[in-house]
Order: C-alpha cells, then structure tokens, then sequence
C-alpha cells in the first residue's frame, strides 16, 4: 500500500486481495487500510469475527481499529502477518 488512501481486503473470496484459505474466514472478512500515513483494520460483518492482540491483550474490532507497531491481527483463529513496513 503506497498511496495516500489504499486498502487490502482479505477474506475466502476470489476478489479479495489477500486470500485466506480457512473455513472459519468469511468471503469479505476485514480490510486494512491506510489513511495518512496510519493504519486500521476493520471487520467486514465477518460471522467469527476479527481481532487484535495489543501488549498480549485480544481485542475484538467493532469499529476501524488504528494499528500499532507489533500488533497482531487475527481472522477468527488464522493470525494474519502484519507489519507497517508492508
């Protein structure tokens, strides 16, 4: 993500950008995005929902989430790869 508003999609869907392979995904499951210069990740009426552990604490994301360095992102059970520097 380059520009000054982009986002990724990730979900079981073939028109995601980021295809998860996991039963427990949904079609369209979150998205990342990026917003001057921050990022924030945002369920998409997932069915099991998405997540964030921050300082070991798991968090559900019911609204656009701002992302911090070494959060992890989670899909249901699968932890996604994130890293600001992607």
């Amino acid at each position: 993500m380059t520009g000054p508003e982009e986002a990724l999609v990730f979900g079981t869907s073939p028109d995601c950008d980021v295809r998860v392979d996991n039963e427990y995904v949904s079609g369209h499951h979150a998205r990342i995005t990026r917003r001057r210069g921050a990022y924030y990740v945002e369920d998409l009426g997932s069915t099991n929902g998405t997540s964030i552990v921050r300082d070991g604490k798991r968090s559900q994301v019911t609204v656009p989430t701002r992302l911090l360095p070494g959060d992890e992102i989670w899909l249901s059970r699968v932890k996604i790869p994130w890293s600001p520097d992607v």
